[in-house]
């Protein structure tokens, strides 16, 4: 499925749907209800999903992967595994579920802009050694018996970065680009914390995960995760690690001051129309 220029936008910025008039030309043999591949007017690899010609949404994109296969061990979030992350928001990010990442988007008319990002986040610990505690209701407790204490710790780490002269010799840094999509990804070594973590590498890190995508001449989306990478108990199948969640996180971010954002519209005629058409519904 090729898409016509310019077209796409809400995709490319996060989105899961292709509309029908997105689209240029659809390529090979098929029935609604296979799998296609989505690629952009210059035949850059965009996505796979499920394609449908009866439905104004044409095609369900389930994974920006090329080289994952859709297929029974398919998960529901759209992803074989934990290297897709979409725009999914939430107050708690834990290992177990498939949500392990939320952040935010935005365009700049700029290629290389420089980010000053604050990222911050709560993990709770067991205290054993705790006189007393409170419940819910805010009563005091003293009989702590068998009773399971966790205690909020705050965590944070504030750093900058300049997108495309990212150090390499960074050992915090990974950088990969295929040429319009260039991705970031620092590892959150450095953050403050009043916990003792006698093996930092053993618990795992918290990773920021910043992508560019090139949309037109003048345009560049930029996307910046939150991704959970704490190692957590593989056998524990009835809950996640409640030391291994990651609790009201958040991400601040400063742009140069001489950087422009940009605003791009993203609603086509399609989607203004279903928008429309579901105005009154939740």
């Amino acid at each position: 499925v090729h898409i016509k220029k310019g077209e796409g936008r809400s995709f490319k910025a996060g989105g899961f749907w292709i509309y029908d008039n997105e689209i240029e030309k659809i390529e090979g043999e098929f029935e609604n209800g296979d799998i296609v591949e989505v690629v952009d007017f210059d035949g850059y690899f965009l996505g796979k999903g499920f394609i449908n010609t009866n439905s104004k949404i044409t095609v369900r994109i389930m994974t920006r992967r090329k080289d994952v296969e859709i297929d029974d061990s398919f998960s529901e979030d759209g992803s074989a595994n934990d290297d897709i992350i979409g725009n999914i928001t939430s107050n708690e990010l834990s290992p177990k579920s498939m949500i392990k990442s939320f952040g935010t988007s935005f365009s700049l008319k700029t290629e290389n802009p420089k980010l000053k990002i604050c990222a911050t986040w709560g993990r709770y610990f067991e205290d054993l050694e705790a006189p007393y505690a409170f419940d819910l209701k805010g009563n005091k407790i003293e009989d702590l018996d068998e009773k399971e204490i966790w205690k909020r710790y705050s965590f944070g780490e504030i750093f900058e970065i300049d997108i495309n002269n990212a150090a390499l010799n960074d050992e915090t840094i990974e950088k990969y680009s295929n040429g319009r999509e260039l991705v970031i990804i620092k590892t959150l070594k450095d953050f403050e914390t009043e916990k003792e973590i006698d093996n930092k590498d053993k618990d795992g890190y918290v990773k920021i995960h910043i992508k560019r995508l090139k949309v037109d001449e003048d345009n560049y989306f930029i996307s910046i995760h939150m991704i959970n990478d704490l190692n957590h108990d593989q056998g524990n199948k009835h809950r996640p690690n409640i030391d291994k969640c990651l609790f009201q996180p958040s991400i601040r971010i400063i742009c140069d001051e001489k950087i422009q954002t940009s605003h791009i519209e993203l609603l086509n005629e399609s989607e203004e129309e279903l928008d429309f058409l579901y105005r009154k519904k939740p």
